[in-house]
């Protein structure tokens, strides 16, 4: 019997024969030496997720209601029974038959850390690849003079001038990111979001600041399905306060006056909502500060500038 150490967890909303297609994908370049794990976040288009997801051999966990996308995902990495676990969208492409020994690997060699894998952009329409570089993670906004562009994400290039095999990058992306169960408990993963938005830049925020960090491997590319739409609808306000809940939970005083001052002219009463909902996370709160780092912040601040420097 293999014995395996990599689980794939895919979320998976309105995505129709994608995630079939997705599943096919992953079968045919990992076999049966990954459990595949899909959660369906309450879909309604029809489709039967559930026996496309047997039919390739993944377990089939199914809401009742929409969780949102942080949520679900971790949900998905809760069931997980093996060392490490990937989280994939549900319409991804595979190039080769090794990046799951690769992802172990890389894991093994450094556990306190998130990896991702080269991004590259496929269309949604045309079903084929863009003209265009793979990406390679992404580097955080993290002053703006607009609030409504603070946290917000911009890919950056993959690393290059150097032999190694990964390399230190701000911010997770690509809809492809792996880390081992129980660092990822550790940092207690995305617990404290809501709904949509804001799971890289939290989580990548987090690993820097508690001393470990997120990292690009170049070696692999994962191609991902870019569309003009999403195939569901998502509450206008869930991100803004996913980002509101990331930075007071997480970036230092003098970043939270500025960012804070700038939101309550802006959405006053989104802001009170936010208010509120502050006094449910103080355990969470308590929590981190126990296992930031010092220089945790000033890390993932030099590696955010080296990779502005990058566009």
């Amino acid at each position: 019997m293999i014995q395996k150490t990599l689980t794939v967890v895919i979320p998976v909303l309105n995505e129709g024969e994608e995630l079939s297609i997705t599943l096919s994908e992953v079968r045919r370049t990992a076999s049966n030496n990954v459990d595949i794990i899909v959660v369906d976040d309450a879909s309604d288009d029809g489709y039967d997720y559930k026996s496309a997801t047997i039919r390739y051999g993944a377990r089939y966990i199914r809401h009742q209601e929409r969780w949102g996308s942080g949520p679900t995902k971790q949900h998905g990495i809760n069931e997980v029974m093996t060392h490490d676990f990937i989280v994939i969208d549900s319409h991804m492409r595979f190039y080769d038959n090794f990046w799951w020994k690769e992802i172990c690997k890389c894991i093994n060699d450094k556990s306190n850390a998130i990896y991702c894998m080269k991004c590259k952009p496929w269309s949604a329409e045309t079903k084929k690849e863009f003209d265009v570089d793979a990406h390679g993670g992404a580097y955080l906004n993290i002053i703006t003079d607009n609030p409504m562009n603070f946290l917000n994400m911009r890919w950056i290039k993959p690393h290059g001038g150097d032999d190694n095999i990964v390399s230190a990058i701000p911010c997770v992306l690509g809809a492809c990111y792996a880390s081992s169960k129980r660092y990822w408990q550790w940092l207690r993963g995305f617990d404290g979001l809501r709904g949509y938005g804001c799971e890289e830049a939290y989580v990548s925020l987090k690993s820097w600041m508690s001393g470990g960090g997120c990292y690009l491997m170049k070696n692999l590319t994962i191609g991902h399905l870019f569309r003009n739409k999403f195939p569901y609808t998502v509450g206008s306000n869930e991100n803004f306060l996913n980002k509101m809940f990331v930075a007071d939970m997480l970036l230092p005083e003098e970043y939270k006056i500025r960012i804070f001052s700038s939101v309550k002219r802006l959405a006053y009463m989104t802001y009170r909502s936010y208010l509120q909902r502050r006094e449910d996370n103080e355990e969470l709160r308590l929590y981190l500060s126990k296992i930031f780092v010092p220089e945790g912040f000033s890390n993932f601040l030099s590696v955010n500038l080296r990779a502005q420097r990058l566009i």
